[in-house]
């Protein structure tokens, strides 16, 4: 093997084993072009991209609900997070999939839910990315 063919291989190896390696970070590239949407019913919440469904969770397990700022260049990424009691279990759907227009108006028949404080916490959050939305009572509602 001649040194600069050599420096070739090595090269190529190299720079297949940094894209290996790496791959796992640039996921959401991959699958930036696969159809995202939720949908709800009376029972559930239920998010997908592609063909599979993501993740789910019933109205009546969520305990609360958090709205996530993840800043970027172009614009701001907002997820909507729903999580049981026991925080053992969520569902994230993000403000900008197929669907979420309708989950919000569904949301917003929630009992104490505050669209305009969560308008202002979202135009004055400053530095702070995550923050509660709603809660349920100790009774359950």
């Amino acid at each position: 093997m001649s040194g600069e063919a050599g420096w070739s291989s090595i090269g190529f190896f190299v720079l297949c084993a940094v894209i290996i390696g790496l791959s796992p970070k640039f996921n959401h590239w991959f699958d930036a072009g696969k159809r995202q949407w939720v949908e709800f019913d009376e029972d559930e919440i239920r998010r997908f991209r592609g063909d599979s469904l993501v993740e789910s969770i019933q109205w009546n397990n969520i305990a609360e609900i958090s709205v996530s700022i993840e800043s970027h260049s172009e614009k701001d990424l907002v997820n909507w997070i729903f999580i049981t009691p026991d925080n053992s279990k969520g569902c994230v759907v993000p403000n900008d999939v197929e669907g979420f227009t309708e989950l919000l108006l569904q949301v917003e028949k929630l009992p104490r839910f505050d669209k305009q404080k969560v308008i202002d916490d979202i135009n004055s959050r400053g530095d702070e990315s995550w923050f509660n939305v709603w809660q349920r009572d100790e009774k359950g509602k």
